[in-house]
Formats: structure tokens, C-alpha cells, sequence
């Protein structure tokens, strides 16, 4: 009886520290590990292009309702938002972080790689940095956007490697550059420097 007992113990024992031994280490892994990009088996690779969405924390709903049937129909491998993500309406930090969960939602509810740079309007609010807001965007977990090189008003200035489809090797390029905002002495909107280019 006593030898019953005693195996029961150690069975116990051990499904005990198996269980300690699984916990640990999923707390312990690394979860932030971002979606590769990698061309489909017959060779195709899909972008969708959003541009100048220019919103606010009160986002417009037939913006969100059109990026979703687009992503829907489309169903793209990456999606790029190219600048003048989110305008100057925003009046707190809240509010732009709002905003960019708006435009976030689409994407990240289907799993779909996504990026940003930056226009001549997404500082416009005055109330968060670019690296501020990038580290924003980058925390989403399907968001691919790098703080990149960054440069006197520049952030995100990176580039995308897509895979081939057999095996690891870079098959493209996708280049992110900030065009920035707007020439210091006029009211001009300036442009991409060749030092970004370089």
C-alpha cells in the first residue's frame, strides 16, 4: 500500500513541475515576434495601398467600413499606409493614439502584415512625436514599421524584405521613406532628402 502511495506522490510531483516547467517558459517567451513576408507558392505577392486616410479619434465609419470590404475582397499579403495617416483634429495624446487604433482595427482583426510612414499631416496635432507615435504603431502585433533611420524631423525611414516562396532567400524590396512635413521658411511641404535616400 505504502508503494501505491509513493508512486502516486511522484506521479504527482512530476506533472507538477512539467506544469511549472510550461508556465515558465510561456511567460518566458519571446512573444513579439513580428509575421514574415513571403511570396505565395504560385509566385504572387499582394499589396493594398492606403493613402492619405487623414482621421481623426472620431474616425469617419465609411473609412473603416471601405478599408475592410477592400481587405475582404482583396485579401493581401501586406498592407502599407503611405503618409497623412491621421490629421490634426486630434486634441490629446489619447485622441491620436485613438486615431491610430482606428486605422489599426482593419488589419490587425484579419491578421494581415501591415506598415506606415509618414506624410506631410500626421504631426499636424501637435500632440505626440513621430517616434512616438511609430512606437505606437509598432506595438500592434501585426505591424511590421521600424523606427528605421532616423534624421533631423525623419522617422521611419526602413525597408521590407519579402521572401521567395521556396526557401528563405530575400526575393524583393520594399523601401518606407518619410517625405516629411514642411520647408522651415515657407509653407511649403517638403520632400524626401537624398541623405534619406543614401
Amino acid at each position: 500500500m505504502k508503494l501505491f502511495y509513493r508512486k502516486i506522490i511522484i506521479t504527482i510531483a512530476a506533472l507538477c513541475s512539467i506544469l511549472f516547467f510550461s508556465i515558465t517558459y510561456s511567460k518566458d517567451k519571446d512573444t513579439s515576434e513580428k509575421p514574415e513576408l513571403k511570396f505565395r507558392n504560385d509566385g504572387t505577392f499582394k499589396i493594398i495601398q492606403f493613402a492619405d486616410i487623414q482621421d481623426g479619434a472620431d474616425i469617419d465609419k465609411r473609412t473603416i467600413a471601405l478599408m475592410e470590404r477592400i481587405l475582404d475582397y482583396e485579401k493581401p499579403d501586406l498592407v502599407v499606409l503611405t503618409g497623412d495617416n491621421i490629421d490634426g483634429s486630434c486634441k490629446s495624446e489619447s485622441d491620436v493614439r485613438k486615431a491610430i487604433d482606428n486605422i489599426a482595427k482593419p488589419m490587425e482583426t484579419r491578421h494581415i502584415p501591415w506598415a506606415v510612414v509618414f506624410g506631410n499631416h500626421d504631426t499636424d496635432h501637435g500632440k505626440m512625436s513621430k517616434k512616438e507615435m511609430m512606437k505606437v504603431y509598432m506595438s500592434y502585433p501585426y505591424n511590421i514599421s521600424q523606427e528605421g533611420l532616423s534624421n533631423s524631423d525623419r522617422v521611419g525611414n526602413y525597408n521590407l524584405l519579402i521572401k521567395a516562396s521556396k526557401g528563405s532567400a530575400p526575393a524583393f524590396n520594399i523601401y518606407m521613406l518619410d517625405s516629411g512635413g514642411y520647408l522651415s521658411d515657407t509653407k511649403e511641404y517638403d520632400w524626401i532628402k537624398p541623405n534619406q535616400i543614401a
